[in-house]
């Protein structure tokens, strides 16, 4: 795809117009983006934007400098699974308990085992699901080593 610099007309502190570079516009015939599973862009920051995906996790993400990586393997799952992912609302209603937890350390060791069991939340499958709302609710159940529930 061409792409081609995009100015817009700003106002500087004498008054005056002066162009402004606000980064690439891309050039292509109308409708193209609908050919793609993922289409991205991305500004002068090095940020990377998804603008339309069919992977549902990945859809609206920003991605700082650096972190595009992390977008890809989300996406590379979602290629290598061949199987939907466990509804987002659903997820992070699950994960959503683990703030129920009183003390930050407790709470980002439970956080880090359900990743170690499961992965990444945001790429559960569906067949998963219902395991990781089962571990979740047998962590919530089982005393601790002072005999607590968590």
């Amino acid at each position: 795809m061409r792409s081609k610099m995009e100015y817009v007309l700003e106002e500087d502190s004498r008054g005056k117009k002066v162009p402004r570079r606000v980064g690439m516009s891309p050039v292509m015939r109308a409708g193209v983006e609908y050919e793609f599973t993922v289409v991205a862009d991305m500004d002068l920051e090095h940020r990377l934007a998804i603008s339309k995906s069919r992977c549902e996790v990945i859809a609206d993400k920003v991605a700082q400098p650096g972190r595009a990586g992390e977008l890809a393997d989300t996406f590379r799952v979602w290629l290598d699974t061949g199987e939907a992912l466990a509804d987002r609302a659903a997820v992070d209603n699950l994960i959503a308990t683990f703030d129920d937890i009183p003390t930050v350390a407790d709470r980002k060791a439970a956080k880090a085992a359900f990743v170690a069991e499961f992965g990444p939340p945001d790429q559960l499958t569906d067949s998963r699901y219902a395991d990781a709302a089962q571990w979740i609710s047998d962590y919530f159940t089982t005393p601790t080593d002072d005999g607590k529930l968590v």
